[in-house]
């Protein structure tokens, strides 16, 4: 939690999306993920072009839809 915040005040980075990427996401640990601050989230294996369109979407299109 304590990385998430201190990129979301950061004036450079505030604005970008933080993503999770996990070897194993069962419902409770993907919930635990987006509770710590991620706007999304990513399972392993994963394709790069799965990543990248999280990383364009607009964070309400985001997996998890964190509410800020």
């Amino acid at each position: 939690r304590k990385v998430c915040d201190l990129i979301r005040k950061d004036p450079v980075l505030g604005g970008i999306r933080i993503i999770a990427i996990s070897g194993f996401l069962s419902d409770s640990e993907s919930k635990k993920i987006l509770s710590q601050g991620f706007d999304d989230y990513l399972p392993k294996p994963f394709q790069i072009q799965e990543l990248m369109n999280r990383l364009q979407a607009p964070k309400a299109q985001a997996t998890g839809q964190r509410k800020t």
